[in-house]
C-alpha cells in the first residue's frame, strides 16, 4: 500500500468513530507489513509503513481522549460504579465503630475536599477561557479598526504578519535550540525521573486514607526494610577490609615478644573504624584529631612546615597501640571510645548510642552481614550445631612478621561430614577439594571419603567429604579482584570469617608472666602433682606439667572455681553459690549477656568441666561422681580422682597417655589443650610458658626462674634461646649434698645441676666430683654419658691451663644453649675471680672441652 493511499484512507477514517478508526488503521498497518515481507519494496513503501504505524498510535490517543471525556469505557464505568457502591456500603457499615467510623468520616471529608477543588479548577478554567475570548474579541475589533483607518479595509491583519505571531515564532525557535542542548536534555530527563519518583508521595499526600495510599506505604516500608533495615557498621570494600585485617594481624605478630603474645580482637576494632571512617583505604590521608589544631597552627605561620601527612594505616597502628601498649592493663575498644574514655577515639553521646545500637544488631546478624555469602561448611541446616559460631583455632593472617597464613583452621572432630559452602564447579587434587565460580574459590584441605569428583556441579549444602585431620578442618577462600578500569584481574586470599554466618576466634592475647612459687601457687602445684602420682604412679614431670600448665590458665590450679565466678552476683559467686544447683547450672547466655548459647551448664573446677550443646556432659558427670563419693565437687583430690575414674572414658585414657609421656613439655601442653580441653589455639603460648615453669619447679627443690638474675657479660642475642635462667638460689645458697666452697665454679655447677633436675640424689654422693677439669670423668664413672659435642644441660669441663684456667684445677660450667654452627653458651661462676654473680661465655668446640649428660 502506497503512502498516498494510506494518507487518503486516514482522511476517510476521520469521519468514523475513534474505536473503528483505530481498528481500520491497525488493519492497514498489518497489510502493509505483510506486503513488505512477501515482496521487495522500495524506500517509499517503507516510509508508508512507518506512516501507518504512526497513525495507529495517533488513533489510539484519540480513542483514549474520547473515553476520558465520556467518563471511560463501558467496562470501566461498571467497575467504577461497583467500587463506589461497595465503598458506600462499607463506610455505612463501619460508621458506628469508634476507630473505623472516624477513618470513614475522614475519607469522606477528603473526597469532598477533592470534589470541591475539582469544581473550583473547572470554574477557574471557564473564567480564564471567557477572559481569553473577551480579550481576543476586543483585540480583533481594535485591529480591524486600525486597518480601516489606514485604508486597508475593515479586516484583520494576516496571521503571519501579526507582531504576536513573529514573537511567538522567535520564542519557539529559541526553545528548540535550548531543547537540543545537553543541559536541557539532562534536565528534562531528571524532571521526568523526579516526577516518577515523587508520584507515590503525591498520591499519599492527596489522599492518605485511600486503599492505594495504604498499598504504597506498605511497599515503601518493605523496600526500606530490605535496603535500610538491619544495618551494619561495616562500610569498607571487601578488599580494603581484608587489607585492614592483615595489617592488624601483622602488628600482633611483629609486636609479640617473650612477655606477651598478642592476638587482638580485630573484629571489635574494625567495627569502630568502619563506623567512624566508613569505606576507607589504608593509603588515604588521616586527620589525627590530636594533631589537627597543631597542624593548622603550623600552617598559619609563614614558612611553617605542617609535617608529613598521616595515613589511615597510621590510624590503625595508633588504635592498636592504645589497646596494647600496657601489657599489664590491656584495653578493649570500649575503653577507647566509651563515655569514660580520655583517648581521642571517644564518641559523642549521640554517636555512642547509635554505634552501640548497631553492635547489638550485629550480635544477632553477624559483624559482616553484607558479605555473608557462604553457608556453614561443618553443619547442615538440619543439624543442631548449624546455629552455633564456628570456632576458629588458627585465623587467617600473619603468623610471624614475614609469614602469611592464607588459610583458616576450624575446630571439628575427625570424620565429621563436610558440606558445600557455596554452589559451583568442583576440582579435586591430592585430598584437596575446591568449589569454584567465576568470582570465588572455596577450598577444603586434607579431606577423605569424597562424594564428588572433578567437573561435578554442586549446590549449596550438598555433602562433599569428611574431615581427615585431628586438629580440625583447614579451609581457604579466594575472591577475584578487578581494578577500576577492568584491565587486570587477580585471585586474592581473603578472610573466610567475613563471609561465613558466624565465627569465634580462639586465639586471644596471652601475657607470659613468671609464676611466683614462693606463695600459695607452689603449694597448689605440689598438692595437685602429689594426687596425680597417687592415682597414676607412672606420671612424668613433663606430663604433669603439661596438664597443670593448662589448668593454670583455666582455673589458676584452683579446684573451687566456676565459669564466670569473677563477675558480680548473681552471675558471679557469693558465699552460698558453690552449693547452689541453680547457680552451678547457669548457661552461657546467662553468664555472658546472651552470648555463647552452646554452653548449657557452666564450667567447673580445675579443668572447667562443662555441658555443651554438642553433647558433652562433663559438668553433669563431675557432680554425679561427687554424689557417689560423698564429697564436695570443689574438693581437689576428688577432681583428680574424677580425671582418672569418673570422666568420659575417652578423656580418661587421653589424660593417662599424656601424663605418663616423656615427650617435650611444649608438645604435651598443646596436645592436652587440643584434645582434652577441646580448645585448640586458646592462649597456647601462655599455657606452654606456665607448663615449662611448673616443670622447672617440679624438677628442682631450689626452684627455677625465667628471668636473668645477678649476672655479667650476658649476650642479649641469647635471651630468647634459654627457657629457664638460673635462679637466684644458684648464687646465694648451697643445694643439699654439696661439698664445695661457696663461690667456686664447682659449687655453682652443682647448684645448677640440682636446679635442672640432673642431680636428684642429694645424699652427698655427688658432693665432691674433683676439680673442674675432673667433673666429666667423675660423672661418667657414676653412669653419666660422655658427649663428643655440646648439648643443652650438659656439664662442660675445661682442661687446666687452657682457656685461661689454672693448670692444676681447670674449670667447669653448664651448657645453656647450642647454636647450629656448634658454638655454645656457658653459665659459670668464679670467672675472673667474681664469685657472687653468674658469668656468661660463648665458646667454640675445642679438644680441651669435654661434655657429659645424664643417661
Amino acid at each position: 500500500m502506497k503512502k498516498e493511499e494510506i494518507a487518503a484512507k486516514n482522511r476517510h477514517y476521520a469521519s468514523y468513530k475513534p474505536r473503528k478508526a483505530v481498528k481500520l488503521s491497525k488493519r492497514d498497518y498489518k497489510l502493509s507489513k505483510r506486503a513488505l515481507r512477501k515482496a521487495k519494496v522500495n524506500k517509499e513503501d517503507k516510509e508508508a509503513i512507518q506512516v501507518a504505524k504512526q497513525q495507529v498510535k495517533l488513533k489510539r490517543k484519540v480513542l483514549k481522549t474520547q473515553y476520558k471525556r465520556n467518563g471511560g469505557s463501558v467496562p470501566r464505568k461498571l467497575v467504577k460504579k461497583g467500587y463506589q457502591t461497595s465503598r458506600s456500603m462499607t463506610e455505612s457499615g463501619v460508621s458506628e465503630h469508634e476507630v473505623m467510623g472516624d477513618i470513614a468520616s475522614k475519607r469522606q471529608s477528603i473526597r469532598q475536599s477533592k470534589y470541591g477543588l475539582q469544581k473550583g479548577k473547572q470554574t477557574t478554567k471557564g473564567v480564564a477561557k471567557l477572559g481569553k475570548y473577551t480579550v481576543r474579541l476586543s483585540y480583533g475589533i481594535g485591529n480591524r479598526g486600525y486597518n480601516f483607518v489606514r485604508g486597508n479595509g475593515f479586516t484583520r491583519t494576516l496571521k503571519e504578519e501579526r507582531w504576536e505571531t513573529k514573537v511567538a515564532s522567535r520564542i519557539q525557535q529559541l526553545r528548540k535550540r535550548m531543547a537540543r542542548t545537553k543541559v536541557a536534555k539532562t534536565g528534562k530527563t531528571t524532571f521526568r525521573v523526579l516526577n516518577w519518583l515523587s508520584s507515590p508521595f503525591k498520591q499519599i499526600l492527596l489522599n492518605p486514607l485511600s486503599i492505594k495510599s495504604y498499598l504504597l506505604v506498605f511497599i515503601m516500608v518493605v523496600v526500606a526494610a530490605a535496603y535500610l533495615g538491619n544495618p551494619s557498621p561495616m562500610q569498607q570494600n571487601e578488599f580494603h577490609l581484608n587489607d585492614s585485617w592483615l595489617h592488624f594481624s601483622k602488628l600482633d605478630r611483629s609486636r609479640s615478644n617473650e612477655e606477651v603474645d598478642y592476638w587482638t580482637d580485630i573484629d571489635e576494632v574494625l567495627q569502630y573504624t568502619n563506623f567512624v571512617y566508613q569505606d576507607y583505604r589504608q593509603t588515604q590521608i588521616w586527620e589525627d584529631p590530636s594533631e589537627v589544631s597543631k597542624r593548622r597552627y603550623q600552617q598559619s605561620i609563614i614558612g611553617g612546615n605542617p609535617g608529613p601527612s598521616k595515613t589511615m594505616s597510621d590510624m590503625e597502628y595508633s588504635i592498636w597501640y592504645n589497646l596494647n601498649n600496657d601489657k599489664d592493663h590491656l584495653r578493649t575498644m570500649r575503653d577507647l571510645y566509651g563515655p569514660d574514655s580520655h583517648f581521642k577515639w571517644k564518641l559523642s553521646e549521640k554517636k555512642l548510642a547509635e554505634f552501640e545500637e548497631l553492635l547489638e544488631i550485629s550480635k544477632e546478624t553477624g559483624y559482616y552481614r553484607s558479605y555473608q555469602e557462604l553457608e556453614n561448611p561443618i553443619y547442615s541446616k538440619r543439624e543442631e550445631g548449624v546455629g552455633q559460631p564456628l570456632v576458629i583455632t588458627k585465623r587467617f593472617g600473619y603468623v610471624s612478621t614475614d609469614e602469611l597464613y592464607n588459610n583458616t583452621l576450624i575446630q571439628v572432630e575427625r570424620g565429621k561430614q563436610l558440606y558445600a559452602s557455596m554452589a559451583g564447579k568442583v576440582t579435586v587434587s591430592d585430598n584437596t577439594l575446591t568449589i569454584e565460580t567465576s568470582r570465588a574459590k572455596f577450598t577444603y584441605y586434607n579431606v577423605s571419603e569424597l562424594r564428588v569428583q572433578t567437573g561435578d556441579q554442586v549446590t549449596t549444602g550438598q555433602e562433599l567429604a569428611k574431615v581427615n585431620a585431628d586438629n580440625g578442618q583447614e579451609i581457604s577462600y579466594q575472591k577475584l579482584k578487578t581494578d577500576k578500569d577492568k584491565t587486570s584481574k587477580e585471585w586474592v586470599f581473603v578472610n573466610p570469617g567475613f563471609y561465613l554466618p558466624s565465627v569465634h576466634y580462639n586465639q586471644t592475647t596471652s601475657v607470659l608472666s613468671t609464676i611466683d612459687f614462693s606463695g600459695d601457687m607452689a603449694g597448689r602445684i605440689k598438692e595437685a602433682a602429689d594426687y596425680v602420682k597417687k592415682y597414676e604412679p607412672q606420671a612424668t614431670i613433663n606430663g604433669m606439667s603439661a596438664m597443670l600448665g593448662n589448668f593454670w590458665t583455666e582455673s589458676s590450679i584452683t579446684a573451687k572455681r566456676a565459669e564466670g565466678d569473677y563477675l558480680n552476683p548473681p552471675v558471679g559467686a557469693s558465699a552460698s553459690s558453690w552449693d547452689d544447683p541453680a547457680w552451678l547450672e547457669m548457661g552461657g547466655p546467662a553468664i555472658y549477656n546472651g552470648s555463647y548459647p552452646n554452653i548449657l551448664r557452666r564450667g567447673l573446677g580445675l579443668g572447667q568441666w562443662t555441658d555443651t550443646g554438642d553433647g558433652s556432659i562433663r559438668h553433669t558427670l563431675l557432680r554425679q561422681y561427687t554424689q557417689q563419693k560423698g564429697k564436695k565437687w570443689y574438693d581437689l583430690e576428688l577432681q583428680i580422682d574424677f580425671l582418672f575414674h569418673g570422666d568420659v572414658p575417652y578423656y580418661r585414657e587421653l589424660a593417662r597417655q599424656i601424663l605418663t609421656s616423656n615427650e617435650s613439655v611444649e608438645s604435651l601442653t598443646e596436645r592436652f589443650l587440643v584434645y582434652w580441653e577441646g580448645n585448640a589455639g586458646d592462649k597456647l603460648l601462655e599455657r606452654q610458658n606456665n607448663a615449662k615453669q611448673v616443670a622447672q619447679y617440679l624438677k628442682s627443690p631450689v626452684g627455677g626462674s625465667s628471668s636473668l638474675v645477678a649476672s655479667w657479660n650476658f649476650p642479649e642475642a641469647y635471651r630468647n634461646k634459654i627457657s629457664h635462667f638460673p635462679s637466684e638460689a644458684t648464687v646465694k645458697s648451697t643445694a643439699p649434698g654439696s661439698g664445695y666452697p661457696v663461690g667456686q665454679c664447682t659449687w655453682f655447677s652443682y647448684n645448677r645441676l640440682v636446679e635442672l633436675g640432673s642431680i636428684t640424689d642429694l645424699s652427698g654422693s655427688y658432693g665432691y666430683l674433683g676439680n673442674g677439669q675432673d667433673w666429666v670423668t667423675s660423672l661418667v664413672a657414676k653412669g653419666w654419658k660422655k658427649r663428643e659435642r655440646p648439648v643443652v644441660g650438659a656439664v662442660v669441663s675445661t682442661m687446666g691451663g687452657f682457656d685461661g684456667t689454672p693448670p692444676q684445677y681447670g674449670h667447669v660450667g653448664i651448657v645453656e644453649a647450642v647454636n647450629p654452627d656448634g658454638t655454645f653458651l656457658v653459665s659459670e661462676c668464679n670467672w675472673g675471680g667474681v664469685q657472687d654473680k653468674i658469668h656468661w661465655r660463648v665458646c667454640k668446640p675445642s679438644v680441651y672441652y669435654t661434655f657429659a649428660t645424664p643417661k
